[in-house]
């Protein structure tokens, strides 16, 4: 009876050790997994502090071209109303200029009227025009100083409406520079997901598609945590959805692409 006591107690001895071994081993494994864990949680954090940073300057970048907008569209504003007060004073000199025009035209006909009455008066007549040819000459010198006043009104439009044509211009511009400022910050945050793969046939699908900022000539790659798995050649683009080929001499031999592993763009633009 004390031998089976004892070959029992030996047996539970052995039974617990081997199961304290495996224990051990299986806490050896999570412990890791868990460094795993932790040091893809790490590498996500430094991606989204990266991420933030861009978001941060394109933010001041967006803020200094909202502020120069801002100054030109005041600009244009005063450019407008002075070109509207030169129309102004443009019509008042030709409405000044018709009339001087039309005076010195009756004080032409009054003269010549005048001349033939002397003539008929002859040289015993008290009378004298001298006054009528000084106010003459003081009508055609106010025409011609509304004429250079014209001119320089004519002048300075025209360098008003070349400065507004090219504050219009810059607008167009910086509408057009937002514009592919927005497309290039969505296109460089891009992180799809492979939804699907095909091994056998070396083929993904991709959450992400034209509306992500995907097309035909992307550059893509995966990766797998910190890891750059391989490559990817685009076969067909989506609004919402694409199908690549895996670049098969850019994935190692013992790899293999999995869903769930992660897609960027190879090539970021600024």
């Amino acid at each position: 009876m004390e031998k089976i006591l004892i070959i029992a107690s030996a047996v539970c001895m052995v039974a617990s050790a081997a199961i304290g071994f495996m224990k051990r081993s299986e806490f050896i494994s999570v412990r890791k997994d868990k460094d795993g864990f932790n040091q893809q949680i790490q590498t996500i954090f430094n991606d989204l502090e990266k991420f933030k940073d861009s978001m941060s300057n394109t933010q001041q970048e967006y803020t200094k071209v909202s502020a120069q907008k801002a100054e030109a569209d005041s600009e244009i504003e005063f450019q407008r109303a002075e070109i509207t007060r030169l129309d102004s004073a443009m019509k008042t000199v030709k409405a000044d200029q018709e009339t001087i025009s039309s005076e010195l035209k009756d004080a032409e006909d009054t003269l010549g009227e005048l001349s033939k009455l002397l003539a008929e008066l002859g040289e015993g007549s008290n009378f004298t025009p001298d006054q009528i040819p000084q106010i003459i000459d003081s009508l055609k010198a106010d025409k011609r100083q509304l004429e250079e006043d014209a001119q320089s009104l004519t002048a300075e439009m025209g360098v008003l409406r070349k400065n507004l044509d090219g504050n219009e211009a810059w607008l167009s511009s910086y509408d057009e520079r937002r514009q592919r400022r927005a497309v290039r910050v969505a296109r460089n945050s891009l992180e799809a997901t492979i939804t699907a793969v095909n091994n056998d046939y070396g083929v993904v699908v991709l959450r992400a598609g034209k509306e992500q900022g995907v097309d035909s000539e992307s550059k893509l790659i995966i990766k797998r945590g910190p890891n750059v798995v391989g490559a990817l050649n685009i076969v067909s683009v989506e609004p919402n959805l694409t199908v690549a080929s895996i670049d098969q001499d850019s994935v190692s031999k013992d790899t293999v692409v999995l869903p769930g592993d992660r897609v960027f763009f190879a090539d970021l633009q600024k």
